[in-house]
């Protein structure tokens, strides 16, 4: 084959694969971009603020495995699926949820202050931690973690105007050290997922997720 014609063919299919991956990466709303850069990685030390107005760091939920997830309450459909589907995930693990720390961290601290978590996260599940704080420790703490998040103005001429997040909508496994050990979300079945967490929290290993 003529090296011309070799090239001629291998760029479309190159876009073609770029813009596969591109869809399967993010949804059809623009919102979510599902797919992690890492599902492993060391304890990230931080101190934020709770729904109560009460400090929280890292160490508070140390023992206890970890559900971390990265949102906004103004979120219109991602978020509100994540959180409902770790709270069905929680209550699948029966007594063994006792051990599983649910915690949703805004990626929007100008609006959600602890009062608005406080009013938001009761609606999926009462031990589910919201975290709030400085913008700079919660970019930090997203960056840690490979969390993608970008404001986009709903009006553009509105530089100060109403606002939604474009983010990423992985949610962390953290074992009892604090250690991420992987990764799950919402394409997962709540079965599969307890089945891994119940392992995680009695034999100290996640398991992958079902093929």
């Amino acid at each position: 084959m003529k090296p011309w014609l070799m090239v001629v063919i291998v760029i479309p299919v190159g876009l073609a694969i770029v813009t596969l991956a591109w869809l399967l990466n993010v949804g059809v709303d623009g919102r979510t971009q599902v797919r992690s850069h890492s599902t492993a990685g060391s304890a990230y030390p931080f101190t934020l603020i709770d729904q109560s107005g009460h400090p929280f760091s890292d160490t508070t939920v140390r023992g206890r495995v970890v559900l971390l997830y990265f949102g906004y309450t103004f979120c219109p459909d991602v978020c509100p699926t994540e959180l409902g589907w770790i709270a069905h995930v929680i209550h699948a693990l029966g007594s063994n949820g006792q051990a599983v720390a649910p915690v949703f961290v805004t990626l929007d601290p100008d609006r959600d202050t602890s009062k608005v978590l406080n009013d938001y996260v009761p609606l999926f599940q009462d031990h589910l931690t919201g975290l709030t704080g400085p913008s700079a420790a919660i970019t930090a703490l997203a960056n840690a973690y490979g969390v993608v998040s970008q404001r986009e103005l709903l009006d553009p001429g509105k530089p100060n105007g109403p606002y939604s997040i474009t983010h990423s909508s992985t949610i962390y496994v953290l074992d009892r050290d604090g250690n991420q050990v992987g990764t799950m979300g919402s394409t997962e079945t709540v079965e599969s997922a307890a089945k891994r967490l119940r392992f995680l929290i009695t034999q100290g290993v996640l398991l992958p997720p079902n093929p």
